[in-house]
């Protein structure tokens, strides 16, 4: 038998404006600490992958990073790398 919940979402804003919504399973365990963690994120260079990568990089995440643009990957990597993990 699966267990009922009720899952929670909630709506927030990121330090640069962007909206987020995230919804909540209470069945799940939460990870309480991105520090040291290693994230791969594609599409990397532009939009919601660069908010991710620099959020990310903010709470101490290391980065491997993706995206067919190579000018604008390089910014999101010095926008990361700016935080001191390695990208």
């Amino acid at each position: 038998m699966i267990a009922a919940f009720s899952p929670r979402v909630s709506r927030a804003r990121d330090r640069f404006g962007h909206l987020l919504i995230c919804c909540f399973n209470p069945a799940l365990p939460v990870m309480k600490s991105f520090q040291n963690k290693v994230a791969a994120i594609t599409g990397a260079a532009s939009g919601m992958g660069r908010t991710l990568a620099v959020e990310l990089a903010h709470r101490g995440c290391h980065l491997a990073l993706s995206d067919v643009n190579d000018t604008e990957l390089v910014k999101t990597a010095e926008l990361a790398g700016a935080h001191g993990v390695r990208v």
